[in-house]
């Protein structure tokens, strides 16, 4: 089993997220102080990340936020390459649909030449607010991306140059500078959807997906390995990498608290979503998380009601939730359930929350590190998964 720290970059002021409406935020409220110490902190994180036997940090794409400032995630990856001599650097996203793909192809290059061979990509769709922010149509996206996602694999792997003719990019001369150290740059494809876990099935990618409950998890993976193997391949748990939350506390009741404070009052989905609703129709989830609900959860934050909105929002997407939490004695059997249920091999884990103060973050990673990965990093070396999954 594989472990990945998610650096999300978070503004460490936990003042911002108990009095904050969501998205977007104001930048009338950024302390460059403040921000410049995020950054030391993210640093700190990852090369505790390294201390501790994680095999990778991943960086992702957002913006007007402060849960997450990386606006260039590959600007932070530059800094990490520097930072941590061992660890893989993962770019998850950046958001393909908003975003140039040869620029992305020749970012992700020279990535892998400063880290020495150690980049790996997950280009991402992005989420309502941020299409409506760019000026995308959402309802493009999804194409969007795949096209990005085609052009960026080739202009990493053609040897020549080539042009490229498509239906949202068009480019004469493609021919990227430097090449990659790496042959090839190993490519994740999002699995967020049914339609996205069958086209990376089909396509031979990796895949990634995030923040849903186990049953859910665990139905888009079975679907994931039955699609991969009508298309003559056979993923092994190495193939499948989950993003959820952490919260790893000494007792119960410390988790517990942990995990009541985790976002502040910054509502998740409905101020990301519920006020881009517009882009919210376009957004294929999943045919088993999307109900009547979903639309209550919308109106809700539009209505600026956004406690209402949040619990209605939790338990779809599950972007509210935290699927890993309690004491390490807990989350070695919570994880192991995801392994034998699922059959997921890399676990992308997010300790950052909002409402957390560092200290308590930095406690709960090295309470982590040194007593939960030992227990379970042997899973995985004989592949195992409960008949009921496959």
């Amino acid at each position: 089993m594989q472990f990945s720290m998610y650096l999300s970059m978070l503004y460490a002021d936990t003042g911002l997220f108990h009095n904050n409406s969501g998205w977007p935020a104001s930048p009338a409220k950024y302390d460059p102080a403040i921000g410049e110490y995020s950054l030391d902190v993210l640093f700190e994180q990852a090369q505790m990340a390294e201390e501790l036997g994680f095999d990778m940090v991943s960086v992702s794409e957002h913006h007007s936020w402060p849960i997450n400032q990386a606006s260039n995630p590959a600007v932070l990856a530059a800094a990490l390459s520097q930072k941590v001599k061992k660890l893989r650097i993962a770019l998850m996203g950046p958001l393909a649909a908003i975003n140039n793909p040869v620029r992305i192809a020749e970012e992700v290059a020279m990535l892998d030449a400063l880290s020495k061979g150690r980049v790996s990509l997950m280009p991402l769709r992005g989420t309502p607010n941020e299409f409506v922010s760019y000026g995308i149509n959402p309802d493009e996206t999804r194409e969007r991306t795949r096209e990005a996602q085609a052009l960026i694999v080739k202009a990493l792997n053609e040897p020549e140059p080539f042009s490229w003719e498509g239906r949202y990019f068009r480019f004469p001369t493609v021919a990227v500078w430097p090449g990659q150290s790496q042959q090839p740059i190993p490519i994740w494809s999002s699995g967020n959807s049914e339609d996205s876990v069958v086209y990376a099935a089909r396509h031979k990618y990796p895949v990634g997906m995030s923040f849903y409950p186990l049953s859910m998890a665990a139905e888009m993976a079975k679907l994931y390995r039955a699609e991969a193997k009508k298309a003559g391949w056979q993923p092994t748990p190495d193939d499948i990498l989950y993003r959820s939350y952490v919260v790893c506390g000494e007792t119960a009741a410390e988790a517990a608290s942990m995990e009541s404070r985790y976002y502040g009052n910054l509502g998740l989905a409905p101020s990301m979503m519920g006020r881009a609703s517009a882009a919210m129709n376009a957004m294929e989830l999943t045919r088993i998380s999307i109900d009547n609900n979903e639309k209550n959860s919308v109106d809700a934050a539009e209505s600026g009601n956004e406690e209402v909105a949040r619990k209605d929002a939790e338990g779809k997407f599950a972007l509210g939730d935290i699927h890993f939490k309690g004491t390490p004695r807990a989350m070695i059997e919570q994880f192991t359930e995801w392994y034998e249920t699922a059959g997921i091999g890399v676990f992308d884990c997010g300790f950052s929350g909002g409402g957390l103060t560092v200290e308590e973050t930095n406690e709960s990673i090295k309470r982590f590190g040194t007593e939960v990965m030992p227990a379970i990093k042997h899973l995985g070396a004989t592949a195992h998964v409960k008949e009921s999954s496959k």
